[in-house]
């Protein structure tokens, strides 16, 4: 337990960490600022369990329309306000955004090629504001079919983490808010999702880095 606290605070920007109950109890709490709390580590326990348990349901639905294997959970990461969330292996990771983008190498990627040229990238689209595909393109010959399905999964998932961090904000009275962009592995997949682009990546190809590049207007 104490060894993933201690991972979890390498994470550049990192302000406290927790582990936490698939029900959201928190069993440890470390922090590296004063503000932030046992109390807060308590609601940030529910939180990363909520997360991972909807993301868990949403995935099983999307592996049904796809075919594609996409659980267990693994990881994923929120970016929202002036934070990063991170969650995996039952430990979460509350990150200071600034820092952690001044860490980490790399700048923005805006265009499709870029997003391809990223390492184990396999398809990329953008999505209409209602959940619709507006276009994609793929190096794996994913149909236009499974890229709308990416698509409205991708647009779900925005929604639903968009409410938990605006509620997460109002317990913690942190700004959690607006929800820039968030990041899901589990299966044999990694997706990001930011400026309602979706990036579609090889599983353990994209993490932090990749996820804040992504962000970056």
């Amino acid at each position: 337990m104490a060894g993933r606290i201690e991972d979890a605070l390498r994470l550049p920007g990192a302000l406290a960490a927790g582990v936490f109950t698939p029900d959201g109890r928190l069993l440890e709490f470390q922090s590296h600022a004063p503000e932030l709390s046992a109390e807060l580590g308590s609601l940030g326990a529910r939180f990363a369990a909520a997360g991972t348990l909807v993301l868990a349901t949403l995935a099983a639905g999307f592996e049904r329309l796809s075919g594609q294997r996409w659980n267990p959970v693994e990881r994923w990461i929120g970016v929202g306000g002036d934070f990063v969330t991170h969650v995996g292996d039952g430990c979460f990771a509350l990150l200071d955004l600034g820092k952690a983008r001044a860490a980490l190498p790399g700048g923005p990627v805006h265009t499709f090629a870029q997003a391809l040229a990223l390492p184990g990238a396999a398809d990329v689209g953008d999505s209409l504001p209602d959940g619709r595909l507006l276009e994609h393109r793929s190096r794996i010959g994913l149909s236009d079919e499974l890229a709308a399905v990416s698509t409205r999964f991708s647009h779900d998932v925005t929604a639903v983490l968009r409410g938990l961090a605006g509620a997460f904000s109002a317990a913690a009275d942190l700004d959690f808010l607006p929800l820039h962009a968030w990041s899901y592995s589990g299966g044999d997949w990694t997706t990001v999702v930011a400026r309602g682009r979706w990036v579609l990546f090889e599983r353990d190809r994209a993490g932090l880095a990749e996820v804040l590049r992504l962000a970056q207007p």
